[in-house]
């Protein structure tokens, strides 16, 4: 269909005109924003890259199911493994059900991106502490403190 057809063709290509209302306003499921920040293009250096995360975004999106605390997780468990996540500059851990079960992501770390599922952050925190911190040399970041559990092998990738 051409948009030059009717007697209003700017009505269909989204421009208001005086007493139109504004389009709604964007929703998402409570907490999701929260595990999941919503990537904005001046984050990445190449379009490529944003094009991706954008795309991985909308896939998280479409599998999230809620956020919040699974059942079997004590208070207790999650103030401990939350004191550690925070001891080694992971940040607040951000638990979601999605569609491979409760997950836990760490948005405020240097590695958004980062989760493991919630088993890692009770059972093996400190595991998942080096996880993130190879993650980072991965990445080309050098943790402030390395942590024990870190391989001595593992260095922080330069590129050249």
């Amino acid at each position: 269909m051409s948009p030059f057809t009717g007697p209003e063709p700017w009505k269909t290509q989204g421009v208001r005109t005086e007493g139109q209302a504004a389009p709604a306003k964007e929703s998402y499921p409570d907490g999701f924003l929260d595990a999941f920040p919503k990537p904005e293009r001046s984050q990445f250096k190449k379009p490529a890259d944003y094009t991706r995360a954008k795309a991985r975004w909308e896939q998280d999106l479409k599998y999230f199911k809620q956020a919040g605390v699974p059942p079997d997780l004590s208070p207790e468990d999650l103030a401990a493994a939350t004191a550690v996540a925070e001891t080694w500059g992971m940040g607040k851990p951000r638990i979601y059900e999605g569609r491979y079960g409760w997950m836990v992501r760490f948005p405020d770390s240097k590695l958004p991106a980062f989760e493991t599922d919630v088993n890692g952050l009770t059972l093996g925190m400190h595991q998942t502490v080096a996880r993130y911190q190879v993650r980072m040399m991965q990445n080309g970041m050098k943790p402030s403190t390395r942590h024990p559990f870190v391989p001595p092998h593992v260095e922080p990738k330069i590129d050249k």
